[in-house]
């Protein structure tokens, strides 16, 4: 998976080993930074085709990217390359998939 480049000095550097951060965030390691007021957290090659988080503090986006892994892991549509990268490398308890039905249980 191509993941969007972004410049260093835009970037937040994040311990992605922190024990509260979400096991997603931990496992899949998405990049997060700074833009304007707000803060962004993309997992992917682009805004269109990666999933993205949204928020006014670090936390915040996290769990917006969270809620909308969450959401494309459950809604997907065959061929899409990023939710079959996450399915391929997450190795947390509580993700379930089979007969095109994905639930992450937290």
């Amino acid at each position: 998976m191509t993941q969007m480049i972004i410049p260093m000095e835009m970037q937040v550097r994040l311990d992605y080993e922190r024990t509260d951060w979400p096991p997603l965030v931990r496992e899949l390691r998405p990049i997060i930074w700074e833009e304007g007021t707000s803060y962004c957290c993309l997992l992917g090659p682009d805004f269109r085709e990666g999933i993205l988080g949204y928020g006014p503090t670090i936390e915040e986006a996290v769990a917006d990217w969270e809620l909308n892994v969450q959401e494309r892991l459950a809604h997907h549509e065959p061929g899409d390359e990023i939710a079959a990268f996450i399915e391929e490398t997450i190795k947390v308890p509580g993700i379930k998939g089979g007969n095109n039905e994905r639930h992450y249980q937290a």
